[in-house]
């Protein structure tokens, strides 16, 4: 069963990558962890904070199957962040590269429809067989 972020989750996450400046990953201050799974997920994404990301995932690889509201996957979001890693590790614990949200759009759709130059994570999924 595909577990559902909250909304609020995931619209403070699309709120970020809005503002996101194609940087590759960014500096988490600990302190803004919970200890809450999802919740921290949701900000080691927001940050591409791969070693959260992995760490998170070994104690609960569920968190790889969430999906928002529109059928959006970590990886729709991962790809905004431009870390490579954190799209090679999410597609390493098996999120297709090509999983299409409610409106069938993959995670490359979304990265060429926000018009951010973030070339990183568009050749890291192509190289994994990403398409439109």
């Amino acid at each position: 069963m595909v577990k559902l972020l909250s909304i609020a989750s995931f619209l403070l996450l699309s709120l970020f990558v809005a503002g996101c400046s194609g940087e590759e990953g960014r500096a988490v201050d600990p302190s803004k962890y919970t200890g809450d799974i999802v919740g921290d997920f949701v900000i080691a994404l927001q940050a591409g904070d791969t070693e959260k990301v992995r760490e998170l995932l070994k104690t609960d690889s569920t968190l790889s199957e969430l999906r928002d509201e529109t059928g959006q996957s970590p990886l729709h979001y991962a790809v905004l962040t431009n870390s490579v890693p954190l799209v090679e590790l999410l597609i390493e614990e098996g999120i297709d590269p090509n999983v299409k949200d409610n409106e069938g759009r993959t995670p490359l759709t979304v990265l060429e429809d926000s018009n951010l130059r973030l070339d990183a994570a568009r050749d890291a999924l192509k190289d994994a067989g990403g398409t439109n």
